[in-house]
């Protein structure tokens, strides 16, 4: 027997069941799935899965009639199987007993995700999340090859830069993964952070410079420190306090008026940390002092001027 299943038999291993044996001894007729409690049989004894037993009247197999018996012998049987969870496809390798099942697949990691971009609030299956981005909102990657980005932003209307509400998310591509860069505004609140389009337990492995100067005016703002998993909200950010915050009148310091707009800049330098570096502890200078701008910047064009009354751009 395999470690999927509990021994059916203490004897020789010829008496043993593999655990592909017991998933077809309970798998229901009608979905052609292994039952989970609580599991049903008809007058004969053919096993039914609850779902299905809901469904149909007479057995698939013999033609008898439901009376709503339970099956324990089955029911048992099936509590000591590791099932898979339903994200397998998403990436989730997880298998754990029934009992537990419905715990872990609402926290799965690799479970669906709601995209805040506007209004979308479709549920997207998370390790497909960057592809959505694309598809649906237009955000592609900036560049590839490269972990340094040097960005020129811009409003028309000063007052909308603390407008409250989330940014669309500035899409980046190196060490090949995925990353954004998010930005929040909430009553003159303004927090920058950057989220890997994975796992929490993956993100840990990078961490993320975030620069604004304005080099006229002799001003700088900086925060070095870890990426975020892009699962974590903006206020769940914003409440474990790793990120770059600011005010809106602290930021409009950085700003310069060019003709009809008010541009400003930001660099983003994102790191892998090495295996010595994720021994150190986050509070100490050796992480915070990292060589990370050895690179020239990439440097985007600026876009020419628009009458849409965009937030950013």
């Amino acid at each position: 027997m395999t470690s999927s299943c509990s021994s059916m038999a203490s004897g020789s291993t010829d008496d043993s069941m593999s655990f592909d044996e017991l998933k077809t001894l309970l798998e229901c007729p009608v979905c052609m799935e292994m039952s989970s409690p609580p599991i049903y049989n008809c007058q004969v004894g053919h096993i039914i899965c609850y779902n299905c037993q809901r469904r149909v009247k007479k057995c698939p197999v013999c033609r008898e009639e439901f009376k709503g018996c339970r099956n324990f012998i089955a029911e048992k049987l099936a509590e000591k199987c590791l099932r898979k969870c339903k994200y397998q496809e998403d990436g989730c390798n997880t298998r754990v007993k029934v009992s537990a099942l419905q715990q872990h697949e609402a926290a799965c990691e690799y479970r669906p995700m709601k995209c805040h971009i506007g209004s979308c609030g479709q549920m997207v299956p998370f390790m497909k999340y960057f592809d959505h981005l694309g598809k649906f909102h237009r955000i592609f990657a900036a560049a590839d090859n490269t972990h340094f980005w040097e960005r020129e932003m811009f409003v028309y209307d000063i007052k909308r830069l603390v407008k409250d509400g989330a940014r669309n998310p500035f899409a980046m591509t190196c060490y090949n993964n995925n990353f954004l860069q998010f930005m929040q505004v909430d009553d003159q609140t303004v927090w920058i952070w950057v989220a890997l389009c994975g796992l929490e337990k993956d993100a840990e492995g990078f961490k993320a410079k975030i620069v604004i100067a304005n080099k006229a005016k002799n001003l700088e703002i900086q925060w070095t420190g870890p990426v975020h998993s892009a699962r974590k909200t903006g206020s769940e950010v914003y409440t474990t306090g790793l990120c770059l915050i600011t005010t809106g009148n602290g930021l409009k310091n950085y700003m310069e008026q060019v003709g009809r707009k008010y541009v400003w800049s930001m660099t983003i330098n994102i790191s892998q940390i090495s295996d010595s570096e994720s021994k150190v502890d986050t509070d100490s200078d050796d992480y915070y002092d990292s060589d990370v701008d050895e690179l020239e910047p990439y440097n985007f064009p600026v876009r020419e001027d628009s009458d849409e009354d965009d937030d950013f751009e």
